[in-house]
C-alpha cells in the first residue's frame, strides 16, 4: 500500500565535512536523500527526507546517515533522529 515515510537526523556541530541522510527500500533503492556541507563549528546540521511511496508486502525501509569529518560525530538522540511510516491506503 501507500505510506507516508519520514526520516530525520540532527548532527552535532563540527566545522568539517559533509552530512547526509538516505532512505532506502530493501537496502538498495534510494527513495529520498539529502546532503549538505558543514554549517560551521557553532551550529548543528538537521536533515529531513519525507514523501509518499508505494510498498509491496515484504519490502522494508532503512535510513542511512553518513558524515566525513574524520572523527566520531554525535547525532541528536531519540527526539531528533527518527524513521517513521504511516499507512495511507491500498
Amino acid at each position: 500500500g501507500y505510506y507516508q515515510i519520514d526520516a530525520g537526523v540532527v548532527y552535532a556541530a563540527n566545522a568539517a565535512g559533509i552530512r547526509s541522510l538516505n532512505v532506502l527500500i530493501n537496502g538498495a533503492t534510494s527513495i529520498g536523500a539529502q546532503s549538505t556541507n558543514s554549517s560551521g563549528a557553532v551550529f548543528g546540521v538537521s536533515l529531513v527526507v519525507s514523501g509518499h511511496y508505494y510498498l509491496s508486502a515484504g519490502q522494508y525501509i532503512e535510513a542511512f546517515v553518513y558524515q566525513n569529518t574524520g572523527a566520531a560525530l554525535n547525532v541528536g538522540g531519540a527526539t531528533n533522529t527518527y524513521l517513521g511510516l504511516t499507512w495511507i491506503g491500498a
